[in-house]
């Protein structure tokens, strides 16, 4: 048969479209969430499998629970769904008229599947290893930071004293000493920015020290959102609560707002929102993986430690 037949080319057709399809089904839309007792996934391709906890789903995948089971799934949008005993659900594409909400699919998407670690948090951590001599960790601000009256820097010393005095400096891009500041009897330290020359986009440094000792951290960098990134993420933020019924209490927002975070390298705020996720949804395992990964990032080597624990105990009783 000659390659310019009508026929042939029709053949060619069908098969792309197949192909393209095959491509489309095979992009995970939602992962488990739970899984209590026996719950079987029947893939798209026709293949059944046993599944567990943080399996991921594609649309066209059917879930379906034995007696006595029960399975929770959830979309990368953060929608949830529960099945009991003796159910079945199919897994549906979402939507792709809201490309607000699948930006985010894709973000949640790439955490917890990408090959690479995602820039936005998985990235490079400054080691978890327990402190054996003294140290100085600082932790905020780091990567970026919001505008606002003040800025919050926060440390730890893994052999503090009582009395003992730091003294945090901070310095731009030239190196130049923007603000020198003694702190006593604390690890933390609210600095107002109207003080401070500080530029939207520009890299900064800073680093604490104790002022007895000479023990200092390293330098940690960060920079502060520009105005236009600033509103572009109250907007998101607003969307957000649409989204969710203007319930900005609630898990899927609380997700979300994480999404949100991560993406923007908003690293405390990013803690914030997954500490507040795991307290909503202490059985939720995604969540408490991510919050390890933000304090490793940030070097908060001690509270990654306890989250790893919990973590373990949650995927032990699965």
């Amino acid at each position: 048969m000659h390659n310019g037949t009508p026929t042939w080319r029709l053949t060619r057709i069908l098969l792309l479209l197949s192909v393209c399809t095959y491509l489309a089904s095979a992009q995970n839309a939602a992962l488990l969430t739970s899984v209590k007792g026996v719950v079987n996934v029947k893939k798209s391709s026709g293949e059944t499998v046993r599944a567990s906890a943080k399996d991921d789903l594609a649309p066209g995948d059917e879930v379906s629970t034995s007696n006595g089971a029960s399975a929770a799934l959830m979309y990368y949008t953060g929608k949830e769904i529960t099945l009991s005993e003796n159910k079945k659900y199919v897994v549906a594409k979402e939507a792709k008229e809201d490309t607000f909400l699948s930006r985010l699919a894709t973000v949640f998407s790439n955490l917890l599947w990408s090959k690479e670690k995602s820039k936005s948090v998985l990235g490079a951590s400054r080691g978890f290893k327990p402190n054996v001599n003294r140290s100085v960790t600082g932790f905020y601000p780091s990567y970026a930071v919001e505008r606002g009256p003040v800025l919050l820097f926060e440390w730890s010393d893994s052999q503090s004293e009582p009395g003992t005095n730091y003294v945090v400096t901070l310095r731009n891009e030239k190196g130049d000493i923007e603000k020198t500041v003694t702190v006593s009897e604390a690890n933390r330290v609210l600095m107002p920015i109207a003080r401070m020359n500080l530029v939207p986009g520009a890299k900064y440094r800073w680093q604490v020290r104790d002022q007895k000792s000479t023990t200092a951290s390293k330098d940690i960098e960060f920079s502060l959102l520009s105005d236009n990134e600033k509103e572009r993420l109250d907007q998101y933020r607003e969307r957000l609560k649409d989204v969710c019924k203007n319930d900005s209490t609630g898990f899927r927002y609380t997700l979300l707002e994480a999404m949100l975070c991560l993406d923007a390298n908003l690293m405390m705020q990013a803690e914030s929102s997954l500490s507040n996720l795991v307290k909503l949804k202490p059985e939720f395992v995604v969540g408490h993986e991510m919050l390890v990964e933000v304090y490793r990032k940030v070097g908060k080597v001690e509270d990654a430690h306890a989250q790893e624990k919990v973590l373990r105990t949650l995927l032990a009783g699965e």
